[in-house]
């Protein structure tokens, strides 16, 4: 199953374990509920004990437990997935169905799993997950208990506990510039005056501060902008558009898709428009409603100025060489310049220059795609995933290369200096830098 390969390539949380147990695995509850579903973070100040017990599930020594730790949940496909992104770089999960034992290798330990609902109430939408791992060496327990809002992670392993806080929150793909594609307008709209309303805007921004308020703004073709602060649970908030006072509210449901509810009121008048953001790592889909019409616009994910550059690798270490060797990519250690661009069509191109060689090989890309190009008469698939976090994400992810691993997740963390390149393949992680240069250099 292509899903299964792609998340078996994610490493396991696992740790050393004191004691072998036994399974149990029995639940009246065979489906997960949708108020499970979603994205959490973190909250450092309400953790208690983690940091000695994390040193038990030892991640690689670039990566720190004790960075900001993000975990999504939801399905794919006829599976349930829970993947952690640690630091906005490494990533990690696995799939389970309920009740069942799921097997998986990881560092060549064989570890056995499974994922439980012990309880839920539909009345306070609580909900208790239970997930116990097994290897040769032992076991350990994770107790998640989700309120809709929040969820709450407790650890035991060999009479030892510890507690973890995280907050639930909108995907970091989210956040970022979105610019609309004129081309998908379709032609009898134009006529329709609320269609040349929307028509208007010229860029949609998601951000937020640390993980509390968001923001979207929203900027009009003549440069104005109007800034909507927001909050996640439906509250009624204030701006003001010009000499226009504005309500309005945004609503983040539970469900397998990433979707954002906003309702708008002009103060004093009878103006109202609401609008639904479906979001993917592509873009966003918007289907705005006024009186009795509705239309829908799509605005595709942009990279930022700080992505759009001429980049130049710096020397490899001993410890970068030795990487590419052992995953049979040698050549990753040669000297590369990396150049990423925005076309014509406004898609995107990575080229690679090999050393002083002025022709490159071009890669080019849609955000959120997944897209094949031949080198050297061989396939090959990559996929880039922008992230608007800290710092600029942009994650590249490879199959099928030449003689080396099955996979090779390259993660760029963006700086106005240049950028620092994680190479991930497997459990096996090395990173190199690169440096910003003028576009006229090689």
């Amino acid at each position: 199953m292509a899903v299964r390969s792609w998340m078996i390539a994610f490493v396991v949380f696992t740790g050393i374990f004191e004691q072998l147990v036994a399974l149990q695995a029995e639940s009246n509850f065979t489906e997960l509920p949708e108020t499970v579903y979603g994205t959490y973070v973190n909250d450092p100040s309400r953790e208690r004990n983690f940091a000695e017990l994390s040193s038990l599930f030892p991640l690689p020594d670039s990566v720190s437990w004790q960075s900001n730790t993000r975990m999504w949940i939801g399905k794919l496909e006829d599976e349930y997935a829970v993947r952690y992104v640690v630091d906005s770089v490494y990533s990690f999960g696995f799939l389970f169905k309920l009740n069942e034992k799921g097997n998986i290798t990881f560092r060549s330990v064989p570890v056995e799993y499974v994922y439980k609902i012990t309880d839920h109430d539909a009345t306070s939408n609580t909900t208790t997950l239970v997930a116990e791992f097994v290897t040769e060496r032992g076991s350990f327990t994770v107790t998640c208990v989700f309120d809709g809002k929040s969820l709450t992670k407790t650890y035991r392993s060999a009479g030892r506990e510890a507690f973890r806080y995280y907050k639930r929150i909108l995907p970091i793909f989210v956040d970022g510039t979105y610019e609309p594609v004129p081309e998908l307008v379709a032609p009898e709209e134009e006529a329709n005056e609320f269609c040349h309303h929307v028509d208007d805007i010229a860029k949609i921004q998601f951000y937020r501060d640390g993980n509390n308020t968001h923001y979207n703004r929203v900027t009009l073709q003549s440069g104005t902008s109007t800034v909507y602060p927001f909050h996640l649970d439906g509250r009624t908030e204030n701006a003001s558009s010009g000499n226009l006072s504005i309500t309005y509210k945004y609503e983040y449901p539970h469900g397998p898709r990433t979707v954002l509810y906003q309702t708008t009121n002009v103060v004093g008048t009878d103006k109202n428009i609401s609008s639904v953001a479906t979001f993917n790592q592509t873009g966003v889909v918007v289907v705005y409603k006024s009186g009795g019409t509705e239309i829908k616009r799509f605005y595709r994910r942009m990279l930022p100025s700080t992505v759009l550059a001429k980049f130049k690798s710096t020397p490899s270490t001993d410890q970068f060489t030795a990487f590419a060797k052992d995953i049979k990519l040698a050549n990753l250690a040669e000297d590369i310049t990396v150049e990423i661009a925005e076309t014509p069509d406004h898609t995107y191109v990575q080229r690679n220059f090999k050393g002083g060689d002025n022709s490159s090989i071009d890669f080019p890309f849609v955000l959120g795609q997944k897209m094949t190009q031949s080198v050297e008469g061989r396939d090959v698939e990559y996929t880039h995933l922008f992230l608007e976090d800290v710092h600029p994400v942009l994650r590249t992810v490879w199959e099928g290369l030449q003689d080396g691993p099955r996979k090779l997740d390259i993660v760029g963390t963006f700086t106005p200096d240049g950028y620092k390149a994680t190479y991930i393949s497997g459990d096996r992680v090395a990173s190199r830098n690169y440096t910003r240069i003028s576009r006229d250099e090689a």
